[in-house]
Order: C-alpha cells, then sequence, then structure tokens
C-alpha cells in the first residue's frame, strides 16, 4: 500500500493555484510552495508519510509554519477514513495558513 504526501483545502479551492509540496523523511520536514492563496490549505500526515514520533518541520513559501511533534486527532482520522480508500487514511493535520 503506498502512501504519500496529501494536502487538503479546508476552505473553497483557489482556482488556478499551484501547489508544489516536497516531502523529505531523512530530515522529517515537508516544503510548500503555493502559486495562489494558500489560505486553508492544510497538510495531511502519518505513519506512512513522516516519522510520527519525531520532530516535524513545514514549511510555506520558505517560512517555517509548524516544528513540533506531528499532532494527530480522531477527527481528521475519521474524516479521511470517509474517502474509503485505505491509503488515504492520515492521522493529523497541519493547516499551512489561517483560513
Amino acid at each position: 500500500m503506498a502512501h504519500g504526501l496529501l494536502l487538503a483545502r479546508l476552505a473553497e479551492p483557489e482556482l488556478n493555484a499551484i501547489v508544489d509540496a516536497r516531502l523529505d523523511r531523512d530530515a522529517n520536514r515537508i516544503d510548500v510552495v503555493v502559486e495562489g492563496d494558500a489560505k486553508g490549505l492544510a497538510v495531511l500526515v502519518g505513519p506512512e508519510v513522516c516519522d510520527m514520533e519525531r520532530e516535524l518541520v513545514v514549511t510555506l513559501a520558505g517560512e517555517e509554519v509548524f516544528r513540533g511533534l506531528p499532532p494527530t486527532s480522531w477527527a481528521t482520522l475519521v474524516r479521511t477514513a470517509l474517502a474509503n480508500d485505505p491509503g488515504r487514511l492520515y492521522a493529523g493535520r497541519i493547516e499551512l495558513a489561517p483560513r
């Protein structure tokens, strides 16, 4: 089962926005660049994406937006489980920009 990095839009989607997200598993780091509005954009994380027991760093356009142990929540787990795709099951969500 292959898992990848997934970004979720929590607000209305930005038309014609381009998102470039890069995952460095060794460094436990996710770098995101958005051409357009990043408002409401979040990174979904789980043990298949990053080491949940190590500090994770997330940047947006080169600026650090999160540093710490990846957060987990039942709400995110349930929300992603509703997709009925075991390859898209995530334990946590990190918001990149306020809604």
